[in-house]
């Protein structure tokens, strides 16, 4: 079932849309720091620490929630429009399984966006600061991605749900879109806030805030709360819905 997924995936325009995603964040901030340094001589080489978050704020806030709406709309909303969600829901298979199955193929896609992300950010910081980045600062940065990438797993069963009740990528994309908007502003005015919407960001806010760091073990309990509850809604829905092609 995971391969099947994956096929119909690959088959999809968003696969070839996934390197372009990842690796747009990091080669957007190189390029304008670039750009600063050109245009003004006495410009200052942007420290490690605050060049490092600038990306990853950008890219969490700006890229990873849009496009975790578009990827959970595409595999649920597209059984709808290619009216195989009856053949889908009734193959002899139980729908838990499939529903988890499209759960974790969005959250391997998730996966691979971040990977881009993290080895493009590699390398535009090496191109910027004319070095490689110190071994020490890129074991923290890997610790955060991972923190990050657990906060963005656990926002997967929610869009997956979002999509399934809209049956189009309508509803997933509005609340990406809300999300996008509303995150920074709730991170700006309260850079230690618990809320579950933004615990993927969280570790490199309080960087940028000069605010004391989230507990791992609290984001991480938020995180494990936040899938539990819509993952519990997301197959409560998917027993009881009436399948209509």
């Amino acid at each position: 079932m995971l391969y099947n997924e994956w096929l119909k995936f690959r088959r999809s325009g968003l696969f070839w849309t996934l390197p372009v995603v990842g690796l747009f964040s990091p080669l957007l901030f190189m390029a304008l720091r670039l750009s600063e340094k050109l245009r003004y001589t006495d410009s200052q080489t942007m420290p490690w620490i605050e060049y490092l978050g600038n990306e990853k704020t950008f890219f969490c806030f700006f890229i990873v929630i849009i496009w975790l709406g578009v990827v959970a709309s595409q595999l649920i909303s597209r059984e709808y429009t290619d009216h195989t969600v009856s053949i889908l829901y009734t193959y002899p298979t139980s729908r838990v399984a499939i529903i988890i199955t499209k759960t974790v193929i969005v959250g391997f896609i998730l996966l691979l966006t971040q990977a881009f992300e993290f080895t493009g950010l590699y390398f535009t910081s090496w191109i910027y600061k004319g070095e490689a980045m110190p071994g020490d600062l890129l074991v923290q940065e890997l610790q955060r991605t991972g923190v990050s990438l657990l906060g963005q797993f656990a926002l997967v069963p929610l869009f997956v749900c979002l999509s399934q009740l809209g049956r189009s990528i309508l509803l997933p994309t509005m609340a990406a879109i809300g999300l996008m908007i509303t995150n920074p502003m709730v991170m700006a005015l309260y850079p230690t806030s618990y809320s579950p919407f933004v615990m993927y960001a969280s570790s490199y806010v309080t960087i940028m805030s000069n605010s004391a760091a989230l507990p791992v073990g609290h984001v991480l309990l938020v995180d494990l709360i936040m899938f539990a509850v819509t993952m519990g809604v997301l197959l409560l829905h998917t027993m009881k819905m009436e399948i209509r092609s």
